[in-house]
């Protein structure tokens, strides 16, 4: 997967939450804007019962250049669209992981502790979907003696520590979307490296000549 550029203020260029193409984008401070009317207004605590005013200050606006939609920022943080600032799952990952996958990314902004015990369920579904049935902990240890890479292994572990013990107060604190925007990159990592490479490798294999792999099975014992 290609690198992904969560929005971020002040950015030149990021993945525009509208339309999830990497474009530049414009910025604009905006002059006195009365959020009564708007559906900005809903978004501002306290301002669903007061009709407020804020200042060109505090408001910036950022336009995309590819679909030209526009992202709001009150002090320094986006609170238009109230979308996802998180990378698209991985097209391979299973239908029912890229649910919870879609669910955490869904709430990453609003309650980064809840996205993360998501992630630690999704992971428990790869590992799952890959044959594996104990603890996050035990089935990373199986695939280390089936020879998974180490920083697969690193991956894995991350998402296993912060997945369990950010439920725990004062342990890991997931106050920050940046620290979630984390475990959804190492999610993608782990289905690259466990389910989409081994795909296309077989996929590969699959497309040589038939007397080629024939002969490939008769050297490596698989037939006579």
């Amino acid at each position: 997967m290609s690198k992904y550029f969560p929005p971020k203020y002040g950015s030149g260029n990021f993945h525009c939450p509208y339309c999830q193409v990497y474009a530049s984008q414009r910025w604009e401070p905006l002059r006195n804007v009365n959020l009564s009317p708007h559906p900005l207004r809903a978004l501002v605590p306290g301002s669903e019962l007061n009709p407020i005013m804020i200042d060109k200050a505090e408001v910036k606006s950022s336009c995309c250049s590819h679909c030209k939609q526009t992202t709001f920022w009150l002090s320094e943080k986006m609170i238009y669209p109230r979308g996802r600032t998180s990378p698209p799952a991985n097209d391979d990952l299973p239908c029912e992981v890229k649910e919870v996958y879609e669910e955490a990314a869904n709430i990453a902004n609003q309650s980064p502790r809840a996205a993360c015990a998501l992630l630690r369920l999704a992971i428990e579904m790869v590992l799952k979907f890959l044959g594996e049935t104990g603890s996050i902990n035990d089935s990373v240890g199986n695939l280390v003696k089936k020879g998974l890479d180490e920083q697969v292994q690193q991956s894995l572990d991350i998402v296993r520590v912060t997945g369990n013990e950010a439920v725990h107060p004062g342990v890991i604190d997931f106050s920050d979307e940046t620290d979630v925007g984390m475990l959804f990159g190492l999610i993608n990592v782990i289905a690259e490296s466990l389910i989409s490479q081994p795909k296309q490798i077989q996929n590969l294999y699959n497309n040589l000549p038939e007397k080629a792999r024939k002969a490939i099975e008769k050297r490596d014992g698989k037939t006579k």
